[in-house]
């Protein structure tokens, strides 16, 4: 009796010293102290500054918005930290998007061609490095294998870089340049480089050479390496608020670059320091344009100011960092509102535990709404998640550009995940998703993750699964039940792919061991594609079904498409058919 009178009286002590942190982002002030409605703070930079213990509370008011994202600070085992809301109205929107609806925001480049103001170039005096004075460095992770080698040409320090073999990932072949010992907000660089073959450099970075090993500076290349030597400039932008006391050096992440056999060469002639005035600061890529709101239309991504032919084609052009829209007039005239998303996270929960999200609305992202990789303890509910993605990946050898963007994405390691109640649509890839790679140092474990009562519509995928690259990953416990998900490949992000996939649930390639993977009592209607998609390998051995209701109305679509894109039938799979031909099931296609 004694011990339990104990564990209420710490119970009670717990929740009696949490403390509750407010956000107002009209009335708020980052001077106040955040604890009550009255003293509430008004920017998101203030959740990580704050003293965040386990059982404390992040509470935005209704009816406000913030721009920008923030991260999810963690509790501990039955203790968790709350991000909710108070007060009255609609639920508080946190939006990762620029706001161009003022026409002075834009300017007329070419005839019918619009770009955003950019901001100009400005020299500053901040001391550089010496390029002469560090060797580069080269890093690789088995089981890739390269070999650099620093060498004077005319005077001027030349590193070569030879591949021998290669791997998937792009941190497993790294190239660490001089060190930088002071960074001005945009540093200028020029250099001459060449390869055997044409070459897409990813972009040039300042990073930081120990831990937290984070980008400081990103630059990206706008025209691929030759054959021949050719003299490039790229502008190195700062995107996070720099400790000076750590050290930075040049860097470069190569692994998804190079093929085996490629041969690199590059010597770095000059670095400027610039500041940035006036116009308009767009420092990453802009996945999309949302014209009031999405409910005349979207914006059409293009790569490349030549390609700007049609009304709504955009292009976020990486030299200058600004948007050309191909438009009748001046889009600031047009319209009330014009919503530039960029490729950054809203809600990172990279690295959190115990956390409980409530009541938010996240939206106008280029990236994920929610994301981040080993993420344990979680529940994400009553939130909305709307018109997320579009941002640029990554380059193909064969120059076809990967777009990316998830609603709510747990990334190769997670845990004990609850997402429930919650409303997403019009999402570029997949609503929901766990899904990753590993590697042999950190296999991919996903476990115990529940999706339930959810509704989604207009994405491209409702659900989407892989756990992949090495065998000893593992997935178990995964339950997906009670959701409704109508119109998969319906949405803004569809008309505008390529690689046209809709599908509500898309199941794509696994080398995971997969124990206890089951769907039911979902609702599964109308597709542009199909229903359920399988790439790689068959899963009908793999996923329990029971008592979904599945459906599409749209002429050309099946209900289920195998490895081999056939739909399965009764020899195949006596279990899987029966799930869509029992009577309690309905599976109508008009056609």
């Amino acid at each position: 009796m004694k011990a339990k009178l104990l564990s209420i009286a710490l119970t009670s002590s717990l929740v009696l010293f949490a403390s509750t942190f407010h956000l107002d982002s009209i009335n708020g002030n980052d001077d106040n102290d955040g604890l009550t409605p009255e003293t509430a703070w008004k920017s998101l930079e203030m959740i990580a500054k704050a003293d965040v213990k386990p059982g404390d509370a992040v509470l935005f008011r209704r009816g406000c918005l913030w721009r920008g994202g923030f991260s999810l600070r963690s509790g501990e085992p039955g203790n968790p930290v709350r991000f909710g809301n108070y007060g009255e109205g609609p639920l508080p929107i946190i939006q990762q998007s620029i706001d161009t609806s003022d026409p002075k925001l834009w300017e007329e480049w070419k005839p019918g061609i619009w770009r955003t103001m950019p901001p100009k170039l400005v020299p500053v005096d901040i001391a550089l490095p010496d390029f002469n004075a560090d060797d580069w460095t080269t890093y690789n992770e088995a089981p890739a294998s390269v070999k650099g080698v620093n060498r004077m040409e005319d005077g001027i320090k030349t590193y070569a870089l030879s591949v021998a073999k290669v791997d998937k990932l792009a941190r497993q072949i790294q190239a660490w340049g001089p060190r930088v010992p002071a960074l001005a907000p945009v540093l200028r660089l020029t250099f001459r480089a060449r390869a055997n073959r044409p070459l897409n450099l990813p972009p040039f970075n300042v990073m930081y050479s120990a831990a937290p090993w984070t980008v400081c500076n990103e630059g990206t290349m706008t025209s691929p390496l030759t054959t021949e030597w050719k003299t490039f400039t790229v502008n190195l932008r700062r995107i996070i608020q720099i400790e000076p006391q750590l050290p930075m050096k040049l860097h470069l992440r190569l692994g998804k670059a190079l093929k085996k056999g490629d041969q690199l060469e590059i010597q770095l002639l000059k670095m400027e320091s610039k500041t940035r005035e006036g116009g308009l600061e767009i420092p990453v890529d802009v996945g999309n344009i949302i014209f009031d709101h999405g409910k005349k239309r979207c914006g059409w991504k293009k790569w490349e100011r030549e390609q700007l032919e049609n009304d709504g084609d955009f292009v976020f052009a990486r030299d200058d960092y600004s948007v050309y829209l191909k438009y009748p007039a001046n889009p600031g005239t047009l319209h009330s509102s014009i919503e530039l998303p960029l490729r950054r996270h809203i809600v990172n929960h990279g690295d959190a535990h115990d956390v409980i999200v409530d009541g938010l609305a996240v939206r106008y992202g280029a990236a994920h709404g929610f994301g981040g990789t080993n993420a344990h303890r979680i529940t994400v509910r009553n939130c909305d998640v709307y018109y997320i993605g579009g941002g640029h990946q990554f380059t193909r050898d064969d120059n076809f550009h990967v777009r990316f963007g998830n609603g709510i994405e747990y990334w190769t390691t997670c845990s004990d995940i609850l997402v429930e109640n919650n409303r997403l649509w019009e999402i570029y890839d997949a609503a929901l998703t766990p899904q990753g790679y590993g590697s042999k140092q950190a296999k991919s474990i996903e476990r115990n993750l529940i999706f339930r009562n959810n509704v989604i519509w207009n994405c491209e995928y409702s659900f989407e699964y892989f756990n992949r690259y090495y065998d000893d990953a593992i997935t178990e416990n995964v339950l997906f039940e009670n959701n409704t998900c109508i119109n998969a490949g319906k949405g803004w992000g569809n008309w505008q792919r390529p690689n046209k996939n809709g599908g509500h649930l898309m199941f794509n390639h696994n080398s995971a061991q997969i124990k206890n993977f089951t769907l039911k009592n979902n609702i599964f209607y109308d597709t542009s594609l199909t229903c359920l998609r399988m790439n790689t390998i068959d899963w009908t051995h793999i996923l329990k079904l029971e008592n979904n209701l599945w459906g599409t109305s749209t002429p050309g679509t099946s209900i289920v498409k195998l490895a081999n894109m056939k739909t399965p039938d009764k020899n195949q799979s006596q279990t899987w058919y029966a799930e869509w031909t029992t009577s309690r099931i309905s599976c109508s296609r008009r056609t």
